[in-house]
This record gives C-alpha cells, structure tokens and sequence, in this order.
C-alpha cells in the first residue's frame, strides 16, 4: 500500500484580512537572521509562491515552538513582508519589525492575557477597519515580544486559515570531529578482540577508525581516563555526634534501639529531650512507649507528625531517622524518607544536625548496596534543608545478628 500526504483543497472560506502578524523566534539572534533569510527565500521560490498571507501567519502562529529571542511583522503586502524579512538580517533597527528577548524570569499576567484576547478578536476579523486591525496586531506583536503568547484560534477565528510547509529550524550545522596529528596518517586497525580480552594497539598520535565487530586499545603504557567517585569507611570522630542539651527526634519503634540510643547519648554527657516516633507498621504494644505514632508514610501524615512535635517542643535540634536499623527492607524504599525531608521543609522545621541509620546483612550484597546509597540520599537531602549537617551510620551485620562492622561518615 502506498500512501501520500494529504493536500487541503482551497475553499476560499473566511476572506484575507487587510493585514498580518508573522512571528519569527529563535534560540540566538544568529538564528534567528538565519530563520528570517529562509523564510524569504521560501516565500520567493516556488513552494509558496501562491501562498495565502493568512496561511503563513498562522502557520507561525500554530505550527511553531517559540523560543527566547523574538521578531514580529505586521503587514498587508507578500513584497513588503519579504523586503522587511531581509532587511532584518543586516539592520536591527528598522520601521515595521519589532524584536524582543524574553527574559529569563517572566512570569505573564493574567490581566494582560485577557486584553491578548480582546486584541484578538478585533485583530482577526474581516477587512472593516484597517487602521484600527494594524494597531491591535501592532499591539499583539510587542506583547509578543516581551514573551507572551498569542492563542492562534481566536485571532484567525474568522479567517479561517490552513496551516502549511514552512522553512524548519536553521540548525548551525556544525560538526565536531576529533583533528588527527598533523606528523602521523590516520591509522586503521582491524583486529579483533581475542578471547584473553587482548585487542589491537594504537600508534601514538593517531587517530582509531573502528571498523564493525571490532576494538581497538590504546597504546601500551597509557591509560584511559576513568572518573570515579569511591568512599571509604573511617571511624567516628571524637567529637561526640550528641549534643550537650536540646531536643532530639528519633524515629525508632523498637525498644532495643531506643534504650541504645538512650544509652550512648547518656554515656557522651549529653542531656537532651529525646522524643520517638514510632513507624506506621509497628506493632500497638511496641510503639505504646513512643511519643507519636506516624498513621501512614504519606507526605501529610509526617507533616501532622511534625506539627505536633513543634507545637509542644518546638523546633528540634537533631533528627534521628533509624527505621532502617530495625527494617532493612526499608532501605529499599526510599519514599517514606523523602516525605519526611520534604514535610520538614515545609514546616521549616530545619534541625542542625540530621543523622541517617541503617543495617544490613554482610553476606547479602544486595542489601549492602541498598544501604550504602544512603551517601547519595544525604547529598540530595543537603541541597533541600541547606542549613543542615547531614551524617550516617552503616551497620553490617551477620546472618545471626552479630556486628561485623560500623561506617560513620
């Protein structure tokens, strides 16, 4: 089956209006003479040498994305709109072509918006007043400019136009390929890798053609640039992590951690309120002990959470988020984690120090993986609470729940 476009018959419907608004836009002014050069030549060649003027202007208008750097033309005549398109390429000054860069934080308001659709439905209807058409389409070309959008459908509502093939973007063509040494030919190597993982070598200077089912290695003595980011673990330093006084919120529902927790704050001399908050899937008689009890892991349900702890103890000092010492499958979802970060930025709630635990199995990579990301969630969490100093602490763990090993950081 062979299939072609579709040609919209002409039914002379809606009548040509006495003028236009053509819309041009780039993402440069290099561009942007370039889209105007284009245009002129299209409309001179052959393509569109019939073309309607409307059809043109609503093509620019609907058919186009619009982009920083803008042009506008109000006119009647097809020489006219060609003489200023091309005027516009050496001049940036010039009666008739208004220009425009939309900033970088514009915001459009509403009020001039619905002046945009008055101007519309005066500017896009039939040939009854000239004068009155060429300044509201003047008008809509500045606001255009200034980087307000024009509804396409309320201004040609009565001219019913047809959209067409215009000229596309004026990509800057260039091409970035890398420049071989000037002393050496490009060389061609086409051995294949062997099954010890030993390929051809490359001449020093010279540029690798590979050919397909093959690669080839640089030379012997070199290596390639690898950038990668590596950590390692190091001891806790010997500035305690607990303030000396304060309030801290610790999210924890088992007892066995929240009595360590306790533990090791009172060992570091530190005498400050601790207030847990006990998970949503914890069991009545465990989480009976606890302050607060979260309903849910929603965004919402940390922010209730929260809200009570502000109004009765105001903001904390510390944050302790160790559910993932007590679930390692949380460790794997970290959605109740970024409500929490997001619930205290809404609630400005920005504590000084926000400490993130977790466990994991030692024979289990998978779970150690899981875990060790939490280097990534506090860098992320870092760039929404700024203020804060985020730490964690890993655990490894047997099968039998004895230490292996604790990452600080």
């Amino acid at each position: 089956m062979v299939l072609g476009s579709y040609t919209r018959t002409d039914a002379n419907g809606g009548g040509e209006a006495p003028f236009s608004l053509f819309v041009l836009s780039a993402k440069s002014p290099q561009a942007l003479k370039a889209k105007a050069t284009d245009l002129a030549d299209a409309l001179e060649g052959s393509p569109l040498a019939g073309a309607r003027l409307k059809d043109v202007a609503y093509t620019l208008v609907a058919g186009r994305h619009h982009f920083k750097y803008r042009m506008a033309i109000v006119t009647g005549a097809k020489e006219e709109l060609i003489a200023l398109l091309r005027t516009s390429v050496e001049k940036h000054r010039l009666p008739g072509v208004l220009r425009g860069e939309v900033l970088r934080d514009f915001v459009a308001r509403s009020s001039i918006r619905k002046c945009i659709g008055d101007l519309c439905s005066s500017g896009g209807r039939l040939p009854s007043d000239p004068p009155m058409i060429r300044e509201d389409l003047t008008a809509l070309a500045e606001l255009y400019c200034q980087g307000y959008d024009i509804p396409p459908r309320e201004l040609y509502r009565q001219l019913q136009p047809a959209m067409i093939h215009l000229p596309t973007y004026p990509f800057l063509r260039e091409t970035y390929w890398p420049a071989p040494a000037a002393s050496d030919p490009v060389s061609v190597t086409d051995q294949p890798v062997t099954r010890e993982g030993t390929p051809a070598l490359v001449q020093e200077g010279t540029l690798p053609l590979v050919r397909e089912g093959t690669l080839p290695l640089i030379q012997e003595g070199t290596s390639p640039l690898v950038y990668e980011e590596a950590w390692e673990e190091q001891p806790l330093e010997e500035a305690s992590p607990f303030p000396p006084s304060g309030v801290w919120l610790a999210f924890l529902t088992s007892e066995k951690y929240r009595t360590a927790l306790l533990s090791a704050a009172e060992q570091a001399g530190c005498k400050a309120s601790v207030i847990f908050i006990a998970s949503s899937e914890a069991k009545e008689d465990m989480a009976s002990s606890a302050a607060y009890r979260l309903r849910d892991q929603s965004e919402e349900a940390w922010i209730t959470v929260l809200r009570a702890v502000r109004e009765r103890y105001g903001v904390p000092d510390s944050i302790f988020y160790g559910y993932p010492l007590e679930d390692v499958a949380s460790c794997r979802d970290y959605h109740a984690l970024f409500c929490l970060v997001r619930a205290i930025k809404r609630e400005k709630m920005n504590a000084l120090r926000f400490i993130l635990a977790g466990s994991c199995n030692q024979a289990a990579s998978v779970e150690r993986c899981y875990l060790e990301s939490f280097i990534g969630l506090e860098r992320t969490a870092r760039t929404i609470l700024p203020g804060t100093c985020f730490r964690y602490v890993l655990q490894a763990t047997t099968g039998d729940g004895q230490l292996v090993s604790n990452g600080c950081g």
